[in-house]
């Protein structure tokens, strides 16, 4: 788990980009509700702190333990996020979509 140093790292660049929106009301894709979101598309919009939240991601899991060949993100919201992340873990990246019935 996330260590209070990268938990307050992360929440800076999440509210630094407009990325992390609280005290709302949303309904999330699952149908559950709940009062936060995180709107990722607008990181994006600073490419210095998408790369500084992949380089936390990847330096968390790798913190655990854990070893990545291969990241996934989204197509849609998930794949810049992924990108970056991979770079950090030294992994190759690939996405996927949402099929809909």
């Amino acid at each position: 788990m996330a260590g209070p140093p990268t938990q307050q790292a992360t929440r800076r660049i999440l509210e630094s980009s407009g990325t992390l929106i609280e005290n709302d009301h949303f309904v999330y894709a699952s149908g559950d509700h709940g009062s936060g979101w995180i709107a990722k598309d607008l990181i994006n919009l600073r490419p210095e702190l998408a790369y500084q939240h992949g380089q936390l991601l990847g330096k968390e899991i790798q913190n655990n333990g854990l070893k990545s060949e291969m990241v996934c993100g989204s197509a849609i919201g998930g794949v810049i996020c992924a990108q970056y992340t991979a770079l950090a873990l030294g992994s190759r990246c690939v996405f996927s979509e949402r099929v809909v019935n």
